[in-house]
């Protein structure tokens, strides 16, 4: 037999009652009061997982904000005499903080940087951005002609130390030191640096050096991926890099 119990003397009644013998009270009372707990207890689930959801939403936002990759170039830099700066795109970043001296070495692309103002002005930007953002001692910026490249073949290298104090080791004065290259890149030739780096690990022995046997067949490879002669085929090189007076 099916019971309720009366919230007002606890007693247990069958449902064939609909109202408590002892007290008097109305069974439809009864469910009323414990329908109205069971609602107040979803909306507090409901706002206990939302604050949840906006606290770990602010947490990432936070995460994201935290990597200083710029789309555009920001009056304040304009300012800062690097209003031909391009866009950029943040690639990777070595903190190499020491004795109590925040340094960063930031690795970045610009594909719309083509010649030697606008990737000076590029690093530069990069580096004004990076430093306000970490609060950094010293930086220095690389920009590099494709995401995996690696940090000796660059297109442009700035160092940037507000205090003039550059690495720490000695205190000179002087906040900026700007390299840049004018080579021209075309995009047969950024694809095949692309490809070389993807694939040279591949090719090569168990040294992972690639010797002339393996660069050969590298070569053939990218050749075949491009669709381009193997002669026309670009390996990777360290670019001439002009020092220029900030």
């Amino acid at each position: 037999m099916l019971h309720w119990v009366c919230t007002k003397c606890q007693s247990k009644n069958s449902t064939k009652e609909s109202v408590c013998p002892a007290c008097g009270t109305s069974f439809w009372s009864t469910q009323k009061k414990e329908r109205r707990g069971c609602l107040l207890l979803v909306v507090m689930f409901f706002v206990v997982f939302w604050v949840i959801g906006q606290l770990s939403g602010n947490e990432s936002d936070s995460q994201v904000n935290n990597i200083p990759s710029k789309d555009h170039i920001s009056d304040e830099l304009a300012l800062s005499g690097v209003d031909k700066a391009k866009p950029y795109s943040f690639v990777r970043y070595d903190d190499i903080s020491y004795a109590g001296r925040k340094r960063f070495k930031v690795f970045i692309v610009s594909p719309e940087s083509q010649d030697l103002e606008s990737r000076a002005s590029t690093a530069m930007a990069a580096a004004i951005e990076w430093q306000k953002e970490k609060r950094a001692d010293f930086v220095s910026v690389l920009l590099l002609p494709t995401e995996n490249s690696e940090g000796s073949y660059r297109l442009a290298m700035v160092d940037y130390s507000p205090d003039g104090c550059g690495t720490g080791a000695v205190c000179d004065n002087k906040k900026w030191t700007i390299l840049s290259s004018d080579v021209i890149l075309t995009k047969s030739q950024l694809q095949s640096i692309s490809l070389w780096n993807e694939y040279k690990k591949k090719f090569a022995g168990n040294n992972e050096i690639l010797d002339l046997k393996e660069e050969k067949k590298l070569k053939q490879f990218i050749s075949k991926q491009l669709n381009i002669p193997v002669k026309d085929v670009f390996t990777p090189d360290i670019f001439p890099l002009k020092k220029i007076e900030d």
